[in-house]
């Protein structure tokens, strides 16, 4: 989820500064090593070259690869491919900040529930040594 963060914040960064039509923001993107784990964009930048639609072929690209994304973080992906580059530059922007909170607040969720997670498999280690304790004895 960090990598889509970085990719918002660069698409964010190069919309404000270059205003790149989609395809070139796309060939950039594939460039960037940050963004290497991201192996939808080279397959969405090729379905582009080869005519389809933007909301198409980032749909399509996200379907083909397997990720560690949830359902929900591709599908919040995918809403957010589906809007790109159809407004004005702030318009864009503020469809960045607003994809980048959304993902925010996946990311607290999953910390969350990792550290409740975490407490909870501790306990229960403690709880079956202790039970293993009282059978030996």
């Amino acid at each position: 989820m960090q990598s889509v963060k970085m990719m918002l914040k660069f698409i964010e960064t190069e919309i404000r500064f270059n205003a790149p039509p989609v395809p070139v923001l796309l060939e950039k993107m594939c460039g960037q090593s940050e963004l290497r784990t991201l192996s939808f964009l080279p397959i969405c930048l090729t379905q582009i070259q080869r005519g389809t639609d933007l909301p198409h072929a980032w749909e399509h690209s996200l379907r083909r690869v397997k990720t560690t994304l949830t359902g929900e973080e591709i599908g919040l992906l995918q809403a957010f491919g589906a809007q790109l580059g159809t407004t004005d530059i702030n318009g864009q922007i503020s469809h960045c900040h607003m994809y980048d909170q959304l993902l925010d607040d996946k990311l607290s969720a999953a910390l969350q529930k990792k550290q409740e997670l975490s407490r909870m498999y501790i306990s229960l280690g403690l709880f079956l040594g202790l039970a293993a304790a009282i059978l030996f004895i």
